[in-house]
């Protein structure tokens, strides 16, 4: 190792901050947008919001950013303005489209941030990050498809030994690594093992609590103290502290890991059928038009500002013009995305989700003229409310799946995997290699890992964990 000089040249695009808070802006959801806007009513004293009509003293203004009668120090900021979308074509080098393994990794981080975790994927996850044979692991896999979420292993061990053709004690010595995962007392089999299993994980082996609850578990749920504590030498008072203690453990583990969690999805944008198509609306729902107060044309006037106050000013004004420009620079280019996806996808909206055809957000910036990364970020973590429901806007980019005579889309292959599973035999489920076989025989081609991939997407388990006992 040693320490040098070396001169380097390389080519770098750097973005003004007005150009940054362009992008930002683009990427933000509405609810996002709104909090992002009241930041900057708080910061910049020359920023308002309309509350009626605009006036003509606000036509006046907005005519002035247009016609670029403001400070001469601001043309060249302007005209830069003008080259906005040149700059972040060649600042933004390429972004993954579906079909591709990067993008596949960025739906799937996404989704494992927005979609709530199932009790199964919590356990399933556990299970294989030890390590198991494959036999063993098969019988975990089982043995988790069994919890039920509550938390609570609701078929006997036997049951899952003869449908395994393994023997009970094979099952016994899985399910006793499963009682070691989070959350405490999870595969339990009745309430009273729940509550042991809670106390080992906490420490707790050979104390009062586990005493009671392994050996007057009875007496303890009718209340008997006095039994108890004559049973385990001890007073009525410190059988009392422990039942308490016990009161504090969870009789329903399953609870910690919830899937219900609801969350509020406020659409971006609003698609409404009219006499010869469909036409999108933004939703500013809670957002008003902003402009620049009229306190800063007497304020410009008013010549006796010392030059402290009048950069202040100036500094204040730029940030009140960049942000209305680019907030309608966002508005503009998620109405121009947004009415080519509708364009393109019309089977979509005439007939309903079965009819999305294939499509890359490289197909959409082509056709509006765009850098691919633009369309990427107006998609980003947006919604549409549309005629057949609310989507994001990313469901209507799906990568292509070669058919015969045709291509059909990825969700319409998902579509098809759900539509088989949901006919199966419940006692005899589909293994991913007959679901290959079923999409073959309907002139679709693709491998087993690509079906394994797209069940996984729809949160289907595989057929083991389907399988009814």
């Amino acid at each position: 190792m040693e320490q040098r000089l070396e001169q380097k040249q390389i080519q770098r695009l750097s973005l003004s901050p007005q150009m940054q808070q362009a992008v930002y802006l683009l990427q933000l959801p509405l609810m996002e947008l709104r909090q992002f806007i009241q930041q900057q009513l708080i910061q910049n004293p020359l920023l308002e919001e309309v509350e009626d009509e605009p006036s003509s003293d606000d036509e006046e203004m907005l005519e002035e950013l247009k016609q670029g009668e403001i400070e001469p120090d601001l043309v060249e900021e302007m005209e830069k303005l003008a080259r906005f979308e040149q700059e972040w074509e060649e600042y933004f080098y390429s972004t993954p489209s579906p079909g591709d393994e990067q993008f596949d990794k960025e739906e799937y981080a996404e989704a494992s941030i927005t979609k709530p975790l199932s009790l199964q994927d919590h356990l399933l996850w556990q299970l294989h990050l030890i390590s198991l044979s494959p036999g063993e692991e098969k019988i975990g896999e089982t043995i988790i498809g069994n919890i039920d979420e509550d938390g609570y292993l609701r078929v006997s061990l036997s049951e899952i030994g003869s449908d395994l053709g393994v023997s009970w004690e094979e099952v016994e010595k899985v399910l006793s690594v499963i009682h070691q995962f989070s959350p405490p007392g999870i595969g339990a089999r009745n309430l009273k093992e729940c509550l042991l299993l809670q106390l080992r994980s906490l420490g707790k082996e050979e104390t009062l609590q586990e005493k009671i609850v392994k050996n007057h578990f009875e007496e303890l749920k009718k209340k008997k103290y006095k039994k108890i504590a004559s049973a385990l030498g001890v007073s009525v008072g410190e059988v009392g502290e422990a039942e308490k203690a016990i009161a504090h453990l969870e009789p329903k583990p399953g609870r910690r890991i919830s899937p219900q969690d609801t969350r509020l999805i406020i659409p971006d944008l609003i698609v409404k059928k009219v006499s010869d198509g469909y036409h999108a609306i933004i939703n500013e729902e809670g957002i008003r038009p902003l402009r620049i107060s009229p306190l800063y044309r007497q304020l410009r006037k008013d010549g006796n500002q010392d030059p402290h106050t009048r950069h202040y000013i100036l500094e204040k004004f730029k940030a009140a013009k960049w942000l209305i420009k680019n907030i309608e620079q966002r508005k503009k280019t998620l109405l121009r995305v947004t009415e080519c996806i509708i364009k393109n996808q019309r089977e979509f909206f005439d007939k309903g989700t079965n009819f999305l055809k294939p499509a890359t957000m490289r197909e959409i910036a082509t056709e509006i003229g765009v850098h691919e990364s633009t369309v990427s970020r107006v998609t980003t973590g947006k919604y549409i409310d549309t005629p057949h429901g609310v989507f994001k806007l990313r469901h209507f980019f799906t990568s292509k799946v070669p058919a015969d005579g045709d291509t059909l889309s990825s969700r319409q292959v998902r579509v098809l995997i759900q539509e088989f599973i949901a006919e199966e035999d419940k006692h005899h489920p589909l293994s991913d290699e007959e679901i290959v076989a079923k999409l073959k025989r309907k002139g679709i081609h693709i491998a087993r890992r690509t079906v394994t991939k797209y069940r996984r997407s729809l949160n289907i388990l595989p057929s083991n964990l389907r399988k009814e006992l």
